[in-house]
């Protein structure tokens, strides 16, 4: 504008002054900036520098946690403890063979016993036919009430040097009648016959033609009976085919009797001297 004479010199120095004075301003402004965007860089970097510090505490808190733990030791089952065997203050090696402490569990309890391998095959029967069997453990001086559990385990192998095998029976044992190391007497039930006949073992004789008793007759006279047994429990034998309820067998002296003898029945004190039935 000054070269076209449209304004006077001295108005296009102030102008020119003017200008120098705003980009001044300008560029004081822009190092403003930078010193503030250095600023912000620098507080980012205290921010980082201040998480990296709480992580480091937070990983020596853990580190704390974790060392405190080692001080209390937590038992791994419920159950009854053995005498103490270290006390307070006691020096404790690591990896000891002595145990700190024995511990048995009491619910559920487990027993083990043992029976002839010639049952092994009754047991797999009945196992695939009824499932889990039901055992109960007679305890001293309270067989009359036994505690009821069931089969768990049958051992992998028979023992060569008894013939038996190795079973295992798991109690609820809530009323810790049941205690380890307890002496029991242990029945495992395979089946159920109701009202099954059943005649004392010593009255089933073996013939030519198979096993037989000897049954009374309503005359005194002896008939030779031929018989179906089936399972044997305790001193009782039971009879599949052959006997009516009811019926009387001789239980003695069989070797002097033939089929029309007659017979005197002389019953032993406290012996049904017949038949009788069991559940």
């Amino acid at each position: 504008m000054l070269k076209q004479g449209a304004i006077s010199k001295e108005q296009a120095e102030q102008y020119q002054t003017s200008a120098d004075a705003q980009q001044a301003t300008v560029n004081a402004d822009q190092g403003g900036v930078a010193n503030a965007q250095a600023g912000v860089a620098a507080a980012q970097a205290d921010v980082q520098n201040a998480q990296a510090a709480v992580a480091s505490d937070e990983a020596a808190i853990d580190n704390a946690k974790v060392q405190l733990s080692y001080s209390s030791i937590y038992a791994p089952i419920a159950g009854r403890t053995s005498s103490l065997k270290l006390n307070q203050g006691n020096l404790v090696q690591a990896n000891s063979d002595d145990p700190l402490i024995t511990i048995s569990q009491i619910r559920p309890i487990y027993v083990n016993f043992s029976i002839p391998q010639r049952l092994l095959p009754d047991i797999k029967k009945y196992s695939a036919n009824n499932g889990k069997l039901k055992v109960d453990a007679l305890p001293p001086k309270d067989a009359g009430h036994p505690v009821r559990g069931e089969l768990t385990f049958v051992d992998s192998g028979v023992n060569t040097q008894t013939g038996t095998i190795q079973l295992k029976g798991t109690f609820a044992n809530a009323d810790e009648r049941l205690f380890p190391g307890q002496f029991v007497n242990v029945v495992l039930k395979l089946s159920e016959e109701p009202n099954a006949i059943t005649v004392p073992s010593q009255a089933v004789q073996s013939g030519q033609k198979g096993q037989f008793v000897y049954v009374v007759k309503p005359d005194k006279t002896a008939e030779m009976r031929l018989i179906t047994v089936g399972d044997i429990v305790e001193n009782e034998t039971v009879i599949k085919q052959g006997l009516k309820p009811g019926e009387q067998v001789v239980t003695d002296g069989q070797f002097n009797l033939v089929a029309g003898a007659t017979v005197e029945v002389k019953p032993e004190v406290g012996s049904t001297g017949g038949v009788g039935s069991r559940e």
